[in-house]
């Protein structure tokens, strides 16, 4: 194997480079794991993988091809940025050019270039999110909010960018974020998982209140919305009163087809 001194050749892989020269490079550079950023993406691959792959007869499977997503038969052997020693080497294939870092260089310089983005204000006491082309951040009110920190946000940034809310599974229960733009790129983070858990109990009671309503007209009953100021009708076989937190919203007048006066029920 050659010494980590030796002479990184820039153009000696790409994104169509296979599995198998993958694996050549990393034992000629001797390195465990490569990073290969290609324009929104990023993906750490552990030579472990790679050879895995080899040993499937998948020799074939390009660098580009594991950028979407890692097979499930490699995941088992897949590793985190944050799990890896600063002083551990690593191939950087990034613009199309493959150079050799350590972990802690290719962190140093995600920070800066982060910091550079980032508003001068950005240390106010209020939880705020960056998000661009290169990643999401979270200020330090913001970890405090979110366990896992950006790490847990980053896959799903196209789905809560687009639809401004971020939902946290948790084993206490599910928490919901709402995001409030306050730049093109920066996020005001506001916890309404009460707000949140309010409006879905609402949505099961209309619902509730509607098939309920829908049976007993199935069943021929006649039922009528009135107002918290109407009167109760004389024919009414039965007034409900409807409230919200004790609040009166209004009232539901059943009435018995056929019979006026109101006497009897249903069943007669």
């Amino acid at each position: 194997m050659a010494s980590l001194s030796a002479v990184i050749k820039s153009d000696m892989l790409s994104a169509s480079s296979t599995a198998q020269e993958t694996l050549r490079a990393m034992y000629l550079y001797g390195v465990d794991h490569i990073l290969v950023a290609v324009a929104k993406k990023e993906r750490l691959l552990h030579k472990d993988q790679l050879v895995c792959l080899l040993e499937q007869g998948r020799e074939a499977v390009t660098l580009g091809d594991l950028l979407p997503e890692i097979p499930k038969e490699l995941q088992r052997a897949a590793v985190n940025i944050e799990d890896v020693p600063q002083s551990a080497s690593l191939l950087l294939l990034a613009q199309g050019e493959l150079s050799r870092t350590t972990f802690g260089e290719y962190r140093s310089q995600k920070v800066m270039e982060a910091a550079a983005r980032l508003p001068d204000w950005w240390s106010v006491p209020l939880p705020l999110l960056f998000a661009d082309e290169h990643g999401v951040y979270l200020n330090d009110t913001a970890l405090n909010m979110i366990p896992g920190g950006a790490k847990a946000l980053a896959d799903q940034a196209d789905g809560w960018l687009k639809e401004r809310i971020i939902t946290l599974r948790e084993k206490k229960g599910d928490r919901t974020l709402a995001l409030s733009p306050l730049t093109e790129k920066v996020y005001f983070l506001e916890d309404i998982s009460g707000d949140f858990e309010m409006a879905e109990d609402l949505l099961w009671w209309a619902a509730a209140g509607r098939a309920f309503v829908r049976r007993m007209e199935k069943n021929g009953l006649v039922v009528r919305r009135l107002s918290p100021y109407e009167p109760d009708p004389e024919n009414a076989a039965e007034t409900i009163p409807c409230s919200w937190e004790g609040e009166l919203m209004g009232k539901l007048a059943i009435e018995i087809p056929g019979n006026p006066d109101g006497e009897g029920s249903a069943d007669d």
